[in-house]
């Protein structure tokens, strides 16, 4: 939880996060998803693939109740979420109980640049989950059932709060792979 206030708490200056808060209002107001690209004024009316489209309505109502402490918090929360999800795979595949302190402190330093408030810190914390999901497969851990049964939700909001959850469907694929290998 150190960790996590310590390099995630700060500033928002992402300039991604103000077209996102802004296309989530848009969608809000308008009950609909942008097709269209509504914010240029060179490319107004062009086609608009917003595959970030649910990132940008939960920043929007987090911003909208909360404002930027809430976007703070919610920072802190993925980026937690991500660290502890890393810290239990190392546990895992260590088969050591203990925090993995300076395994955490590599990573940490090593992504702490990537940790500004935009949409692909749900990709870092869904694929550290799926990681976990099947490092605890791998362990024979017997709430496997459980872990994997939640892994279609998990990809379905994936899918639509950042392009990433492509990336979780090559791990799925990878894992599959090395199932079958073994069998």
């Amino acid at each position: 939880l150190l960790l996590t206030l310590l390099f995630a708490y700060g500033p928002l200056c992402g300039f991604d996060l103000w077209w996102q808060i802004a296309g989530g209002l848009w969608s809000i107001e308008h009950n609909a998803i942008p097709v269209t690209d509504i914010f240029s004024y060179t490319f107004t009316d062009a086609p608009w693939m917003n595959h970030e489209w649910a990132a940008g309505i939960i920043f929007a109502l987090i911003m909208s109740v909360w404002g930027f402490m809430g976007l703070i918090v919610i920072k802190c929360l993925l980026v937690f979420g991500f660290l502890y999800f890393a810290g239990r795979i190392c546990q895992v595949l260590s088969g050591n109980s203990r925090v993995p302190v300076i395994e955490l402190l590599i990573l940490v330093f090593l992504a702490s640049l990537r940790f500004d408030l935009r949409p692909h810190l749900f990709s870092n914390l869904f694929t550290a989950y799926t990681l976990y999901v099947f490092c605890q497969y791998r362990a024979n851990n017997p709430k496997i059932k459980f872990f994997l049964l939640t892994l279609p939700f998990v990809f379905a909001a994936w899918a639509n709060l950042h392009w990433g959850a492509l990336l979780g469907w090559g791990l799925a694929g990878l894992f599959w792979l090395g199932l079958v290998g073994k069998s």
